[in-house]
């Protein structure tokens, strides 16, 4: 009885091994599945940019002074004509107050000269006078037949008369010296006098000398006296001061002009924006003094993005060319559009992040939407070498090769596995163009290289 039962128990077991092994056999292959459905095929490569601003301008004050207030940030957009910092412009305005003063002062001299001059000539007409009277003097001294010795009483008179006036010339001098100083119109023009008055004296007693020294002195007064009165009248038709008014004057003129810059540089104390664009540098903040020749500020404009590709991609971008600007955040990737505004004419080296040496050529990349990035934040750039849109992609796996043509493993109506012959096209980052040989809806397996795939065998979807 006990034989029986085992010979029962091992026959059941056999039993069981070749259900299982027979459900084995016949099981459907679990793998995974690929539907072939109309996509955009693109071929693409990567690089790292750095933003930048193709334009900086920088800006500098049109006044020196104390800074009151700086109305702007580093990183802040501004505006043409925006106010950017306010400057304490008061030494301005005390400079206009004493240039002011300079102008009455200058002023006050030319009517010091025309006075002066009044006096000048006052006296050369009262000069004038006395050698008329001298000549007359001696033309009815002549008419009396008066003597040698009367003569010559007479000249030393006018010779003691001439030296007075140079005596009282140098006085008047001296005095306009101290007054004016040396260098003063007032005490030129005095100078002038004594020359004039010397003048005068050296002819009288010239011709005091020749009269001792002659009998027919009376003639050689005459004459004397008449080119003493020709001298004055020469003097008196001239106006020697007009030079030193039209001086002043040209002074006063250009006062002026430095009170009229002055005044404009007051209303320049706000510092402006002179463009519109993003502030990259702004020195004036936490400065006390600025001076015209201190940048206060550097605006940059027209926003780029600065790329280096390899000269083997060189062929596949072009001016106007559209590529996306990943930026990385921290709560996820943001991407924005930029056009290809400017190609490099020749390659540069460059090293790699591994430190070997690359050809690459620049790009300049205009972001298609303002944002708020520094100058030197990086951020990939995405190129799209080849866009085929409407296309039959299936992953590099899915493909086996068997002599000169590609294959790939579907699923037929039955859901058996079926080996299809196909041409493939361009090749993807992760996958093949399949330009023949696939429809819209088959099912491809995706790993060809699955060991237990065999023509006619049963697949299901791995789940």
């Amino acid at each position: 009885m006990k034989k029986n039962v085992k010979i029962i128990i091992a026959v059941a077991v056999c039993l069981l091994v070749a259900v299982g092994v027979f459900l084995q056999l016949t099981a459907p292959l679990a793998v995974e599945l690929v539907e072939v459905t109309p996509q955009t095929a693109q071929l693409t490569f990567t690089k790292e940019g750095v933003f930048s601003y193709r334009h900086q301008h920088q800006v500098f004050p049109m006044v020196s002074g104390e800074v009151l207030e700086v109305l702007v940030e580093e990183g802040q957009q501004v505006s043409e004509g925006d106010v950017l910092a306010v400057i304490n412009a008061s030494d301005y305005q005390r400079q206009i107050d004493q240039l002011r003063s300079n102008i009455a002062g200058i002023n006050g001299q030319i009517h010091n000269l025309g006075q002066q001059e009044q006096a000048e000539l006052a006296a050369l007409r009262g000069q004038r006078g006395s050698l008329e009277g001298q000549l007359s003097a001696l033309d009815a001294q002549a008419g009396d037949g008066s003597t040698l010795e009367t003569q010559l009483l007479h000249m030393q008179a006018v010779v003691n008369q001439n030296e007075e006036s140079v005596r009282r010339a140098r006085q008047t001098a001296d005095a306009l010296r101290d007054e004016w100083g040396r260098e003063s119109s007032q005490y030129y023009q005095a100078r002038q006098v004594i020359s004039q008055a010397q003048a005068t004296a050296a002819a009288s007693r010239a011709q005091f000398e020749a009269l001792r020294a002659s009998d027919a002195g009376l003639e050689g007064q005459r004459q004397s006296l008449l080119a003493q009165i020709e001298a004055i009248d020469e003097r008196l038709a001239t106006n020697p001061t007009s030079g030193m008014i039209t001086y002043f004057q040209s002074m006063i003129a250009n006062t002026n002009a430095s009170i009229a810059q002055m005044e404009e540089q007051v209303g320049r104390a706000e510092v402006t924006s002179p463009v519109s664009g993003r502030i990259t540098s702004l020195p004036i903040f936490g400065a006390n003094l600025v001076g015209p020749g201190q940048m206060v500020a550097a605006i940059g404009f027209d926003e780029i993005i600065e790329v280096y590709i390899p000269t083997r991609e060189i062929e596949s971008v072009s001016v106007g060319d559209e590529v996306e600007l990943i930026f990385d955040r921290r709560f996820g990737a943001q991407s924005i559009n930029g056009r290809v505004i400017y190609l490099g004419e020749m390659a540069q080296v460059r090293l790699s992040a591994l430190g070997v040496e690359e050809r690459r050529v620049r790009i300049l990349i205009q972001p298609a939407a303002e944002n708020e990035l520094i100058v030197g934040y990086a951020m990939d750039v995405r190129f799209t070498v080849l866009s085929l849109p409407d296309s039959l992609v299936v992953p590099k796996t899915a493909i086996f090769r068997v002599g000169e043509y590609y294959y790939v493993w579907v699923v037929d109506e039955e859901e058996r596995a079926a080996i299809r012959r196909v041409v493939r096209g361009v090749e993807l980052r992760d996958g093949f163009v399949i330009d023949d040989g696939l429809e819209i809806g088959d099912a491809v397996v995706r790993d060809a290289n699955n060991s237990d795939l065999a023509a006619g065998a049963r697949l299901t979807a791995n789940s």
